[in-house]
């Protein structure tokens, strides 16, 4: 009953293009999206770790501070760079850009009146 009795390509063109290389294909990529470059202070220990392994492809610097790390990234998506830090909830300092700060205070003005509406 729910065999498959036929199948075929139907564009032969999409399987016989060469795509090029891992790195060919990443370069066409960003090359599409405008990257912004952030720079955070972290504490060290677990948020830096995560941090650290969630962006290890935008990574670009980090300079030990003390007890942070001052580390530089790269993102297409201040927006959803936003989202992602807010997970962490404490120890992350945000130097540049200033865009970004303002978009994490209006996730959380969203949050919060999302949360005083569940009341």
């Amino acid at each position: 009953m729910d065999r498959i009795k036929n199948i075929s390509l139907e564009e032969k063109e999409a399987c016989e293009k060469p795509h090029g290389t891992l790195e060919q294909i990443l370069q066409q990529m960003l090359s599409y999206k405008q990257l912004h470059r952030v720079i955070l202070r972290v504490e060290k220990g677990e948020i830096y770790n995560a941090i650290k392994s969630r962006y290890v492809l935008g990574f670009l610097e980090e300079i030990d501070i003390g007890s942070k790390k001052e580390i530089t990234l790269q993102t297409d998506s201040l927006e959803i760079l936003a989202k992602q830090l807010i997970e962490y909830q404490s120890g992350i300092e945000i130097v540049n850009p200033d865009r970004l700060k303002c978009i994490i205070r209006k996730y959380l003005a969203q949050i919060t009146e999302h949360c005083f509406n569940l009341i």
